[in-house]
């Protein structure tokens, strides 16, 4: 599943005022939980985000910092709105000038000026960490810390369960079921 979808999924379960951000940074808390146990590479979701000047070309956009990689999916807001373009993929990136020139499909921006007003934020299309059914327990861990955050106990302390339960059916199918072995009475040898 992919985070944006858990994201979703929480809002449309209990609404709040939090934003994606902060939800996806609560995502990176259970993604490197996960990566911890399993010893596996945890790689956090990286959220940039641009405000300022901009150039256009039909098939390109300038920054003035490094903040999208080749391969991110943005979106663009010119002139708070008067210009929207939605999911806009960067195939290529150089730098020109003191300028990053990010290129993307020809004849994307047509009628778009250059602005100081501009806004470009990344699209999320990273998925969790674990496959279903265990990919909901970034659901309930957004839900138990929006209650936790708004003092709503009883809630937190149903979503955390749910939440603990699957990771520890998450751990159990990883590892697999361990057994200890105590040395009982060691002391009394014949």
């Amino acid at each position: 599943m992919y985070l944006i979808d858990c994201i979703h999924l929480a809002a449309k379960y209990y609404p709040s005022e939090y934003e994606e951000y902060e939800m996806i940074i609560w995502c990176n808390e259970v993604t490197a939980l996960l990566a911890a146990i399993t010893d596996g590479e945890y790689r956090p979701v990286r959220l940039p985000r641009y405000k300022g000047y901009t150039e256009f070309g039909e098939n390109y956009f300038t920054t003035d910092f490094p903040v999208f990689l080749k391969g991110d999916t943005v979106n663009i807001s010119v002139d708070g709105g008067e210009y929207e373009y939605s999911e806009i993929p960067i195939i290529g990136k150089e730098y020109e000038n003191g300028k990053y020139i990010l290129s993307v499909p020809d004849n994307t921006f047509k009628t778009v000026h250059d602005s100081e007003n501009v806004e470009i934020t990344r699209c999320i299309t990273d998925t969790t960490y674990c496959d279903p059914p265990y990919d909901t327990m970034y659901t309930y861990y957004i839900l138990a810390k929006i209650c936790l955050l708004q003092h709503d106990i009883d809630m937190y302390n149903q979503y955390m369960n749910m939440f603990n339960s699957l990771f520890e059916m998450y751990k159990l199918s990883r590892l697999g079921k361990r057994t200890h072995n105590r040395l009982v009475n060691w002391w009394r040898r014949k």
